[in-house]
């Protein structure tokens, strides 16, 4: 865990932690949210700057084909 918060805001409590394995880390607020002690449980997955410059740099090859979907 790198930090845990308390606050007066939309997130009474909030758990950061860094792991590789998002998935295995999921059956921590998968049990506490089963149990019924805890409600509105909400998971937010955060990139590092190189994370994000990367899948920039992987989406800026492919922008020249995108084609959206149109109503």
């Amino acid at each position: 865990m790198l930090s845990s918060y308390v606050a007066t805001v939309a997130h009474e409590f909030q758990i950061t932690v860094e792991t590789d394995d998002a998935r295995a880390l999921m059956a921590a607020p998968i049990m506490a949210g089963g149990t019924g002690g805890v409600s509105g449980l909400q998971t937010v997955q955060a990139f590092s700057a190189g994370e994000v410059m990367a899948a920039q740099k992987k989406a800026g090859g492919k922008v020249a084909g995108f084609k959206a979907a149109r109503k």
